[in-house]
């Protein structure tokens, strides 16, 4: 095959379309557009687990959501699991009520959010729901807005002055 200038030309706009797809796919990656739904529902159903409750705030109002997607950024098998696991919600949302899962009512929601904790161990829902919730809680209880509003206070920092009991 001589190279003629019809040769380079073909050449030029198939690696061109190459190159162009590869740039394309970055700026319309579907799953960066997933992203922000993740978010949504990562939210709604953080929410649900930690409503606002008697002057504490819910764990939205606090931004613990953003706290754990940005937490999990770089962790693969969380946003794996995140982005396999998370259209469970809106399949589930449609089939008992007819609606995506963020635009349910709190008691829809619960149910929802019930149902993935009751699914089996090793089932998608129950690792959205289990992993959801033991970091939700542990950044919810630890952050500084919520143990203002707790009644008890934990022994440490001022620790037990008298080992044998606790301070009055």
């Amino acid at each position: 095959m001589p190279f003629t200038r019809r040769t380079v030309l073909k050449l030029a706009l198939f690696f061109g379309a190459i190159a162009g797809g590869v740039t394309l796919t970055r700026f319309f990656n579907p799953q960066r557009r997933q992203v922000g739904q993740t978010v949504d529902k990562v939210t709604a159903f953080v929410d649900t687990l930690l409503p606002a409750f008697e002057g504490t705030p819910s764990a939205s109002d606090i931004g613990i959501p953003a706290i754990i997607m940005k937490k999990y950024r770089r962790n693969q098998r969380f946003k794996s699991m995140l982005l396999r696991a998370e259209p469970w919600l809106d399949t589930t949302a449609q089939q008992r009520f007819a609606e995506n899962f963020v635009d349910l009512n709190e008691a829809q929601r619960n149910d929802i959010v019930q149902l993935a904790s009751q699914a089996p161990m090793r089932s998608l829902p129950y690792q959205l729901f289990s992993q959801l919730r033991e970091e939700s809680f542990r950044f919810y209880y630890s952050h500084p807005e919520v143990l203002t509003h707790l009644e008890s206070r934990a022994p440490q920092p001022q620790g037990f002055l008298n080992h044998s009991q606790p301070p009055i």
